[in-house]
C-alpha cells in the first residue's frame, strides 16, 4: 500500500471511531480502539521524513480525533512516553508544513499593554476550559495587557458542518461578561479542514498583531500547535486543563496539579521545556447572610456530576450504601442527567428510598442553592470531578475525595481540598471519614469552615490568575527584549 492510501485509511477509521464515540456519548472505552491509535501514531511516524501539504492534513484530523475518543479512559494512551515523543515529532513536522504556507512578519510590541490572544476550541458556559481560559481573560490587568478571546470552533469544522451554527456569545453569562468588560470575541466559522482551520487562526494572530497567545490547549489543538510554530506571536502558552499539548514553539505549559506533574510533564521537562506552576481556581462569592437553615434531624449528601452513568462505580456506590445503612439520618441528593432507575440499582435496595434525583441544574449559582442546603459533598471514585468540588468549599461544605491512581481524573480534587483529602486509594477510610462527619457536627462544621478559608486564600481567581499573569510577562518581556 502506497503511503497516501495508508493515511487515508487511518484518517477513514479515526472518522469511523469518532462517530462510534458521538454516539455513545463517549460513555466507554470503544473496542479495538487502543491498538488502532498505536498503529495510527506509528503510520503517520514512519512517513514523518516524507511530510507535505496531505500528511499536515491527515495529522491535524487524525491526533485530535485520537484524543477526543480517549477522553472516556482519562487519556492514558497520551500517558505513554513512547508514544508521547512519537506525536511530538508527528506534530512538529506537520504544523511546520502548516505554517510554511504562510510568509508572514511580525514586529512586536516593546512596551505594554501587551495584545493577548486567549484561545480556546469550543466556547461555552458549561465547558471548563473555556471558562477557565475566559475567566484569566477578565481578570488580567488592562495597564499591562489588551484581552482579545479567540473560540476556533474546531469540532465544527471536524464534523464538516456547513454554516455558523453557534449560539451567540452575548446570549452566554461568560460571554456578556466579556463584552460587558470591553474584550472582544472572535469566532472562526466553520473551515473545509483542520489545516484551512489552522490557516486561518495563523492570519488572525497577525492581523490583530497579537504578541501573546494563551490557550487551553491539548492534543486536540492542532490549529493552535499551528500557531506555536509559525512564529507570528512573541510567545505562547498552553493554559492546558487536562492533559498538554506537546510542540515546539510553546514557551512555557502552565500546570495546575502537582501531583500530576511528572506523569504529565516528564518528557517535556527532560527536554528543557519551561513549566509554570500554578493553583487553579474560581470566583469566591461572598456567603449569603443568614445562611439557608436545616433541618437538623437529617444530614444531606450531594454530588454533582455530568457523568454519573460513568462514575458512579461498583465500588463507590457500594462504599456509599454502607455509610447510608449505618447511618440512617442521611439522604443523598445527586445533581446531573442520568436514568435514575439505572443507577438506583447500583446501591442497595434498603437505602433507596432516601436518593434523591434532582436532575441536571445549569448555573454555579442554581448549583450554589443546593450546597448551601447540603451537609456533606461526596466526590466519586475512581474518576471524580474537580470544579465542583471547589465550588462546594466555596459552601463551607466538607469535601470527601480521595486519590486513586496517577491519571489526571484520579489524582486532582486531592489537591485541591488539601490535608483533609484521603491520599491513596481506600474505600475504607473513605467510608469511615464519612461517618466521623455525618456524627459529628462540630467537626463537619470546622472542616467545613476551614475549606471555605482554603478558598479564599488559595483558590480564589483574584489571587491565582494575578500571580499568573505576573509570570507569564516576566517570560514575555525577558524574551522580545532579546529579539
Amino acid at each position: 500500500m502506497d503511503r497516501d492510501s495508508e493515511l487515508g485509511k487511518i484518517f477513514r477509521r479515526a472518522r469511523k471511531y469518532m462517530h462510534e464515540g458521538m454516539e455513545q456519548k463517549f460513555s466507554k472505552p470503544l473496542d479495538g480502539f487502543r491498538e488502532f491509535a498505536a498503529e495510527a501514531v506509528d503510520t503517520l511516524y514512519r512517513h514523518v521524513d516524507a511530510a507535505d501539504d496531505y500528511y499536515a492534513s491527515v495529522v491535524g484530523e487524525v491526533i485530535p480525533r485520537l484524543f477526543a475518543i480517549d477522553v472516556t479512559t482519562g487519556y492514558s494512551f497520551f500517558h505513554d512516553p513512547e508514544t508521547l515523543s512519537m506525536i511530538w515529532a508527528i506534530y512538529n513536522t506537520a504544523t511546520g508544513t502548516v505554517a510554511r504556507r504562510l510568509q508572514l512578519k511580525r514586529s512586536f510590541r516593546r512596551k505594554p499593554p501587551y495584545r493577548v490572544a486567549f484561545v480556546c476550541s469550543m466556547f461555552s458556559d458549561y465547558i471548563a476550559p473555556s471558562k477557565a481560559i475566559a475567566n484569566f481573560a477578565l481578570h488580567v490587568d488592562r495597564d499591562l495587557f489588551d484581552p482579545l478571546m479567540v473560540i476556533t470552533n474546531q469540532p465544527s469544522t471536524m464534523e464538516r458542518k456547513s454554516g455558523y451554527d453557534v449560539v451567540p456569545f452575548n446570549q452566554m453569562k461568560i460571554g456578556k461578561q466579556l463584552l460587558d468588560n470591553n474584550i472582544d470575541i472572535i469566532g472562526l466559522p466553520p473551515q473545509d479542514n483542520i489545516q484551512t482551520l489552522s490557516l486561518q487562526l495563523i492570519e488572525l494572530c497577525c492581523q490583530f498583531e497579537v504578541d501573546m497567545v494563551v490557550a487551553s490547549a491539548s492534543p486536540f489543538s492542532f490549529p493552535e500547535a499551528c500557531v506555536a510554530r509559525s512564529g507570528v506571536v512573541g510567545t505562547f502558552f498552553d493554559m492546558h486543563r487536562g492533559f498538554p499539548l506537546y510542540v515546539d514553539g510553546i514557551d512555557a505549559i502552565l500546570h495546575w496539579v502537582a501531583g500530576t506533574r511528572e506523569k504529565q510533564l516528564g518528557l517535556w521537562l527532560e527536554r528543557g521545556g519551561r513549566v509554570i506552576d500554578y493553583h487553579d481556581g474560581i470566583s469566591v462569592s461572598p456567603l449569603p447572610d443568614p445562611l439557608p437553615e436545616k433541618d437538623p434531624v437529617k444530614v444531606r449528601f450531594v454530588t454533582v456530576s455530568n457523568y454519573i452513568s460513568q462514575r458512579f462505580s461498583p465500588e463507590y456506590c457500594d462504599t456509599v450504601s454502607r455509610v447510608m445503612q449505618a447511618c440512617p439520618q442521611t439522604v443523598y441528593r445527586i445533581i446531573g442527567g442520568c436514568n435514575p432507575d439505572e443507577i438506583k440499582a447500583r446501591f442497595a435496595p434498603e437505602i433507596r428510598s432516601r436518593l434523591d434525583f434532582v436532575g441536571p441544574v445549569q448555573g454555579a449559582e442554581a448549583i450554589q442553592d443546593y450546597f448551601l442546603t447540603s451537609d456533606i459533598y461526596l466526590n466519586e471514585f475512581p474518576v471524580s470531578g474537580v470544579r465542583v468540588c471547589l465550588e462546594a468549599m466555596c459552601a463551607s461544605l466538607p469535601v470527601v475525595t480521595m486519590k486513586c491512581g496517577d491519571l489526571h481524573v484520579n489524582a486532582t480534587s486531592v489537591e485541591h481540598v488539601g490535608d483533609f483529602a484521603i491520599l491513596e486509594n481506600s474505600p475504607q477510610r473513605y467510608f469511615d471519614l464519612i461517618c466521623r462527619l455525618v456524627n459529628d457536627a462540630e467537626f463537619r462544621s470546622r472542616i467545613g469552615n476551614e475549606l471555605r478559608r482554603r478558598m479564599e486564600t488559595q483558590y480564589d481567581y483574584k489571587v491565582t490568575l494575578r500571580d499568573l499573569a505576573a509570570k507569564l510577562l516576566a517570560v514575555h518581556e525577558e524574551k522580545i527584549s532579546a529579539m
